[in-house]
């Protein structure tokens, strides 16, 4: 990640900055408004290469990334997305998955994975948290919590 764009994200940080990954147009827009709404700075959009043109240009402090998109999958597009930015902190939603998913998630480089039946104050709770924690911990604490959030 360029030096420029570290420096003005950590000067301007008093908002979290969040990227919505979705091919879902509905799912995109019921996020944005509600983020927005929390008064975080929201940027939407609806495939991988999409993501990564953003990554490329402003640091974010979460990803809401989709397991299901077409051409590059949740899985492909995080791995993508670290190579711009190792210290990206990553939850992979899925409205659907079985104990496969689950351990293709957990073997990734995301932080977690998350249903898509969440309720949406749990993630402003992921979002808090992924401010408050370095990596490791929050990496720590998503796999501890999303087990009550996921069921």
């Amino acid at each position: 990640m360029k030096k420029e764009m570290l420096e003005e994200h950590f000067t301007n940080n008093s908002v979290p900055h969040i990227l919505v990954v979705d091919d879902d147009d509905l799912f995109r827009q019921v996020m944005f408004n509600f983020l927005s709404k929390k008064k975080y700075s929201v940027q939407i959009c609806k495939s991988g290469k999409e993501a990564i043109k953003y990554m490329k240009e402003k640091r974010f402090d979460i990803v809401f990334c989709d397991m299901a998109m077409p051409e590059m999958n949740g899985i492909k597009t995080t791995k993508e997305l670290k190579k711009i930015d190792p210290e990206a902190k990553i939850i992979i939603m899925t409205g659907y998955a079985d104990e496969d998913d689950w351990r293709e998630i957990q073997k990734s480089e995301a932080c977690g994975g998350l249903l898509k039946s969440f309720k949406m104050d749990d993630i402003c709770l992921i979002i808090k948290k992924s401010i408050e924690l370095n990596n490791k911990e929050f990496k720590t604490w998503i796999l501890n919590s999303l087990k009550n959030i996921k069921k």
